[in-house]
């Protein structure tokens, strides 16, 4: 029987992911070829190794090993091993699987893992390992009885081991953590409409000043600072995100009392969670531009070209060029200026710096070129509109 088809039947029946493994750790069978880049075991050789010494340490032909909340399972067959994994006892919040997978690969939130009880999944490596080598495979062929009531007992262990580190030590760690998992994905909303026990209180940081209105003054500093970052990661232009956060920043230091810092905050962590979600559907669009505007930002102070963009991708300028139109509506050419004009808002806003020297810095010289082009797109001159924004800074 087909080795690749066996191991989809398994997982279309269990939804536990089998895989075959050489000596060596080699990839030999997988249902799903394209998880190999994803697979802690496959990408994580230390992770494999201690898979492997489990065999060597219990003398058993098939182990279980645990790995911060999570197990694998695995049989030794003839030409290799059959390994499963990663696999939950318990039902585990997105948050905490996206966390666990990431430490293995950046932004793994692909590879499947699935909750099954010990004890099946015992069951189900002697049933697996009978169908592979075509003969009759016990469950105390493959784990003596020692070894299983071994295993539970790791198990146990390190459950309350995880349990108690994380309500000691981790706790505010993992709320913040799973705020910004929520966050980044532009899902902010859907964690604001969860229980209050969830969330940030004035004491869930720890004690960073002796009153209370300087402590939620710092918590909401700490939290706008953080989330600017994970705007940043999701895609939110990095100039537009400092922007709000140092308008936030600045109101939070202005604020006369803990209702109005809490105003301010969520006024803040709102523009920032749109800001998110347009960069989240834009990026979704085509992936070519996408790679183009990542390029465009990389260079936004260069002097960029169409057959600069194009050759990075790599793709035809011309059809790179009808791409990036249709689904932007700009040409890249117009999308460029847009862009360095709008980092040249901030500079003019936040800057001291002369209008001729951000000309330079922008690559838009000589002066009267920038001043030009900057009065075409905001209808204003460089010089009148950093007056204007100054005024409404000192406003605010």
């Amino acid at each position: 029987m087909d080795r690749e088809y066996i191991l989809l039947s398994i997982y279309k029946l269990t939804k536990i992911l089998f895989r075959f493994f050489a000596p060596d750790g080699c990839l030999l069978e997988c249902p799903f070829p394209e998880t190999k880049e994803t697979d802690p075991l496959c990408s994580d050789q230390e992770l494999f190794q201690r898979l492997t010494n489990e065999f060597r340490t219990e003398r058993q032909k098939g182990c279980i090993m645990f790995d911060e909340g999570f197990y694998y399972a695995a049989v030794r067959v003839e030409e290799g091993f059959l390994a499963a994994g990663p696999v939950s006892v318990e039902k585990k919040s997105e948050y905490t699987v996206h966390r666990y997978l990431e430490r293995y690969h950046p932004k793994n939130d692909t590879f499947p893992v699935s909750v099954y009880r010990l004890k099946d999944m015992i069951e189900l490596c002697s049933f697996v390992t009978s169908i592979w080598t075509n003969r009759t495979v016990k469950r105390n062929d493959i784990f003596s009885e020692d070894y299983m009531t071994h295993a539970l007992e790791k198990e146990m262990t390190g459950y309350h081991l995880e349990n108690s580190e994380n309500d000691n030590f981790h706790y505010s760690y993992a709320m913040e953590q799973e705020m910004h998992f929520y966050f980044e994905h532009g899902r902010y909303k859907e964690y604001m409409q969860k229980g209050k026990e969830e969330k940030f209180s004035i004491d869930s940081m720890g004690k960073l000043a002796d009153k209370n209105e300087k402590q939620y003054e710092y918590m909401c500093v700490c939290t706008i600072t953080l989330s600017t970052r994970s705007a940043i990661r999701a895609g939110v232009l990095e100039t537009r995100a400092y922007e709000i956060s140092d308008i936030v920043l600045q109101q939070l230091s202005r604020a006369k009392n803990v209702l109005e810092m809490s105003r301010i905050l969520e006024k803040g962590m709102g523009k920032l969670d749109e800001e998110i979600c347009a960069a989240l559907n834009d990026s979704n669009t085509n992936i070519y531009v996408e790679k183009s505007k990542n390029y465009i930002a990389r260079h936004i102070y260069e002097k960029i070209q169409l057959e600069d963009v194009a050759k990075e991708i790599p793709l035809n300028p011309s059809y790179l060029s009808r791409v990036f139109k249709q689904n932007t509506g700009l040409n890249i050419s117009q999308y460029i200026l847009q862009e360095k004009i709008a980092i040249s808002c901030n500079l003019l806003k936040y800057s001291d710096a002369s209008i001729a020297r951000i000309a330079e810095y922008m690559n838009l010289q000589p002066q009267s070129y920038f001043t030009k082009v900057f009065t075409q797109v905001k209808g204003i001159s460089p010089g009148k509109y950093r007056i204007e924004q100054k005024r409404k800074l000192n406003a605010w």
